[in-house]
């Protein structure tokens, strides 16, 4: 059974989904260009709040 998410600040369950765009991405220490990846976000589309922050490809920072 999936858990659907709620919002800890207002108890919202509309959550959406999006990312950081453009220079918001981490890159590994040491390893520039190489291994970057885009920070994807859960959010609240009632209050704002941001719930996740996740990387997408998480297997380029070993």
């Amino acid at each position: 059974m999936v858990e659907e998410k709620k919002c800890p600040e207002c108890g919202s369950k509309n959550i959406g989904k999006g990312k950081f765009m453009y220079e918001a991405k981490p890159i590994g220490k040491g390893k520039f260009f190489t291994s970057c990846s885009d920070v994807l976000v859960d959010l609240c589309t009632n209050c704002g709040l941001i719930i996740t922050l996740r990387v997408d490809k998480p297997e380029k920072f070993k």
